[in-house]
């Protein structure tokens, strides 16, 4: 992850925050259909496994271009007393789109039945359903995005340094560095271990729920998450960004 964000980090501020998330959504909404329409075991072997893991790997490397171009330009746009209310609305996102895909997911369960196997109709193509939809929807985004957001005031205002990662890990931008890095890592490490990685399967093979029940805890959870974010943000509208992120981490 930290090396795809270093790559579109860098074009981000070398090419402008707008080409840069329309490369990145193009290319994790490809990505993601292209996931759909992968043949499944029983025609390719491990093969198939191969190819899930090459095509995550890649469209995370594009997701990680989303992070420093699309929500650096919305940051860059947002009014300056208002930041962190924005900043709310951009990491709810995340939780607002996994309770949609949640509750997708469950209506593809209920409709196509995970049982028999490999021969399940959820397996055979229930879970298809979810991704092509997800890249359509990517897809879809670029045409409006492109005709009516305008490229950052603030990066075409800005000077253009030789060696962006000079200036980065160089003086006091090395000290920021660090201090963001730290505190991000761990925000990461709780985020995917936790809650996308373990949690999903500790509820189904300790607690022992459904692969429904189990879909509608982690869509529920979200919707918890997503008070969260804005709560966060309202609170460091009052207290400061510092005191906010002081707090969060001890929490």
């Amino acid at each position: 992850r930290s090396s795809d964000l270093v790559i579109f980090g860098y074009l981000s501020d070398e090419s402008g925050r707008k080409p840069v998330t329309i490369i990145a959504v193009a290319g994790f909404g490809t990505c993601t259909i292209l996931m759909g329409l992968l043949p499944g075991y029983a025609t390719w072997g491990v093969a198939s496994l191969y190819a899930l893991i090459a095509l995550r790997f890649i469209s995370g490397v594009f997701l990680g271009g989303e992070y420093t171009a699309a929500n650096v330009l919305a940051m860059e746009a947002a009014p300056k007393e208002k930041r962190g209310l924005y900043s709310g609305y951009i990491q709810s996102g995340y939780p607002v789109a996994f309770v949609l895909i949640a509750a997708l997911t469950f209506l593809m369960l209920q409709i196509f039945p995970p049982v028999g196997g490999l021969n399940s109709p959820y397996v055979m193509y229930g879970w298809r359903i979810p991704f092509i939809i997800g890249g359509v929807f990517a897809l879809a985004f670029i045409l409006p995005f492109r005709s009516s957001v305008m490229e950052s005031t603030l990066w075409q205002k800005a000077e253009k340094r030789q060696n962006p990662f000079a200036a980065v890990l160089s003086g006091e931008n090395l000290r920021r560095f660090i201090q963001v890095f730290i505190v991000l890592s761990g925000f990461w490490f709780m985020t995917i271990a936790a809650a996308a990685g373990i949690l999903p399967g500790v509820l189904i093979r300790v607690v022992h729920l459904t692969p429904q029940k189990m879909t509608l805890v982690m869509m529920i959870a979200s919707m918890v998450l997503i008070a969260g974010y804005m709560g966060t943000a309202l609170l460091s509208q009052k207290i400061g960004r510092r005191a906010t992120i002081a707090i969060t981490a001890v929490l």
